[in-house]
């Protein structure tokens, strides 16, 4: 199987391009000059927002096998950050690091991924880099977005009274993630709730019509994806609104798969949800009494169910799970996916 080496860096980026949709609305030079010229002729705010996959930190080294479910996956991630602010995607760079062991049908597959993805969302590819790595296979995209003027979402907006919601079910992803580090325990999971688990991990989907009837609505008072578990992202909100939070735990809209994955695991289902992360669900703030009519635009624009688990409160009151019985307990203090402590 030929390898990338033996096309040529320059070959390589060439072929990867022919993937790529090309042509955006203020775009003036895209792939082929030092830098992308663009301009934007709407006059609306702009987003920029990078991700970054590393080979055994964000993908098991199995993902190599589906190299364009691989590059699907790294866009919607990305772009899942401007669904939380309300925006949609217009320009996209590429940087790869790529070890020697590479063929030249895992670039074919990358590009035909993150191509794939780029024309479903109306997002040009106008630039990136290619690097050789001496170690993991990584992948980054930077992102620059659109959205209305002053209609940006943003995390600082939450107040004392504000109802804590969230858009469609949560765990899977995280379950799915197990499944494919505990292959023993897939055999005790239905298939179909097994293949929704799986999928929820390697194919996510950015809610980006989520975050556009949000914004558009402008009941949201602060908002933010789910990439690294409920309570690290709420704890999130709640720093920078400067509040506290407390969420009901039978609330939470667990997905069946990951229930199902959770008896299998000898685990509590809420687990998955509260710590897993990977979602990519929209988190957010509104007044209670705009809670129904957005939860009613939302399932009528996007077919999404909105939930409301908890509520804001103020910072002295910290943050904490109800449970029943009257029972509360603080966030735990490693909530999710933090890079740096290791878990």
């Amino acid at each position: 199987m030929a390898r990338e080496n033996e096309q040529g860096e320059f070959a390589l980026i060439q072929k990867m391009a022919s993937f790529f949709p090309k042509a955006a609305p203020g775009l003036i030079t895209g792939i082929g000059d030092d830098s992308a010229v663009f301009r934007d002729p709407e006059g609306k705010d702009l987003l920029a927002t990078c991700d970054v996959l590393v080979e055994g930190v964000h993908f098991l080294p199995e993902a190599r096998k589906d190299p364009a479910a691989l590059g699907a996956r790294l866009v919607s991630v990305a772009f899942s950050d401007l669904a939380a602010m309300g925006g949609l995607p217009w320009l996209v760079f590429i940087s790869l690091g790529a070890p020697a062991d590479l063929s030249a049908s895992f670039y074919d597959g990358l590009a035909e991924g993150i191509g794939r993805k780029c024309v479903r969302y109306r997002a040009a590819v106008a630039g990136g880099n290619m690097s050789r790595s001496p170690g993991a296979l990584f992948i980054d995209l930077f992102v620059l977005g659109k959205v209305e003027k002053g209609r940006a979402m943003l995390r600082s907006g939450a107040r004392p009274g504000d109802v804590v919601a969230v858009t469609g079910t949560l765990g899977a992803s995280a379950a799915g993630l197990y499944l494919l580090q505990h292959p023993e325990a897939a055999g005790q999971v239905p298939e179909p709730l097994r293949r929704e688990a799986i999928s929820a991990h390697t194919n996510p989907e950015a809610q980006l019509c989520v975050g556009r009837t949000l914004s558009a609505m402008g009941f949201a008072t602060s908002a933010l994806d789910v990439s690294d578990g409920l309570c690290q992202d709420l704890g999130h909100i709640c720093v920078a609104s400067r509040t506290g939070a407390a969420v009901s735990v039978e609330k939470i809209p667990v997905s069946e798969a990951a229930r199902a994955v959770a008896e299998a695991a000898g685990r509590r289902p809420e687990d998955f949800a509260l710590s897993g992360g990977e979602d990519y669900q929209v988190l957010f703030t509104m007044a209670e009494k705009d809670a129904s009519q957005v939860a009613w635009r939302v399932r009528e624009d996007c077919g999404v169910a909105v939930s409301v688990i908890g509520r804001i409160t103020e910072p002295g009151l910290g943050r904490v799970l109800e449970y029943p019985g009257g029972i509360t307990r603080p966030f735990p203090e490693i909530g999710g996916h933090d890079h740096f402590r290791g878990n």
